[in-house]
């Protein structure tokens, strides 16, 4: 759910960036005495890239529209960061972030999702026993999170241990989903034959790793047996399987169709004939053949990822819906099977 804590966008900001991402209203002309457009909810519930979107209004400025778009794609079409368009400003990325930030608040357009924001934030907080267990107060490191301050003085003189706690966990909320860890436990519990396989880019993957094999060895804040938490355990001790990520050498198969490294996908379909792969993918919208290259394993033809004969390999993520149900990858497996 996050990214690099060092200076990174906080949990909190980015539950209010998915809001104005499934929130979808219509374009009004300014208010008196102001030259910037309106943006009015227009669709009562949330939607994860179903809405038709918009096509951008031409250079001379926004008009009005018929047609839905995001609250997300008005603050784009309204302020453009640099090189988006000639007329951006270097003040527009604060000015998108502070009305992301402020979406739910009384008075803003998004002000009727205010319930909802607190019950994702509720859904992503740790346990008060794991927050105890914390060797810092995420009280105050929130604060620096969401004011782009560094989590530790280098005169505190952490260890690397130490310093990926705070990166993970300084808001007190979960770094990597907690609908992830109940899914491995009931596959698990099922006694299903079954693997995982991390989808990401940049340092993200160090600390996703860093937090996997915490939850594997039974160190997880969460999953350690301690202050009133389960003792969860994939490290091959006591007869459980071992799902440890224990070199960069373990890696999946990506397709690469030239030497640009932003054409490299992710594989999926059928290896074998006992291997059924899923790919869950948070960036696929409507349309949209995202990051993941189906192909069918004989006759190696490409398959679009969004055709629905091929919901059984690759599975769009719904990211409210994954935030407020634990059963919600175990629903989707069952589904796709």
């Amino acid at each position: 759910m996050k990214d690099s804590a060092q200076g990174g966008a906080s949990v909190q900001f980015r539950v209010a960036r998915t809001l104005c991402k499934s929130a979808w209203g219509k374009v009004q002309p300014p208010c008196e005495g102001s030259s910037m457009p309106r943006w009015e909810l227009a669709h009562e519930e949330l939607s994860w890239g179903e809405v038709p979107k918009i096509v951008p209004p031409s250079a001379s400025g926004p008009t009005e529209i018929s047609v839905l778009l995001t609250y997300e794609a008005f603050l784009k079409m309204t302020y453009p960061k640099d090189n988006e368009t000639a007329t951006s400003s270097p003040d527009n990325e604060l000015i998108r972030n502070d009305l992301i930030s402020r979406f739910t608040e009384s008075g803003q357009p998004g002000e009727k999702f205010a319930t909802l924001f607190g019950k994702l934030q509720e859904a992503l907080a740790l346990p008060d026993g794991a927050k105890r267990s914390l060797e810092f107060s995420c009280d105050d490191l929130a604060q620096k999170v969401r004011a782009g301050k560094p989590l530790w003085d280098e005169t505190e003189g952490l260890n690397e241990e130490q310093k990926m706690l705070r990166i993970c966990y300084a808001e007190g909320m979960y770094h990597i989903l907690p609908s992830f860890f109940q899914t491995l436990i009931a596959l698990d519990e099922k006694k299903r034959d079954f693997g995982v396989v991390f989808h990401t880019s940049g340092e993200k993957i160090d600390q996703v790793v860093w937090e996997f094999n915490r939850f594997c060895e039974g160190q997880h804040p969460c999953f350690n047996g301690k202050n009133g938490s389960p003792l969860v355990l994939f490290n091959g001790n006591n007869g459980t399987r071992d799902l440890r990520i224990k070199a960069k050498s373990q890696k999946s198969d990506e397709l690469r169709l030239s030497d640009n490294l932003d054409e490299a996908k992710i594989i999926a379909g059928e290896s074998d004939q006992t291997t059924h792969q899923i790919v869950f993918e948070g960036k696929i919208e409507a349309g949209d053949e995202s990051n993941v290259d189906t192909r069918d394993y004989v006759s190696k033809e490409r398959k679009l990822s969004n055709n629905k004969k091929l919901e059984k390999y690759v599975v769009r993520v719904d990211p409210l819906q994954v935030i407020m149900d634990s059963e919600y990858f175990l629903n989707m497996i069952e589904g796709s099977e």
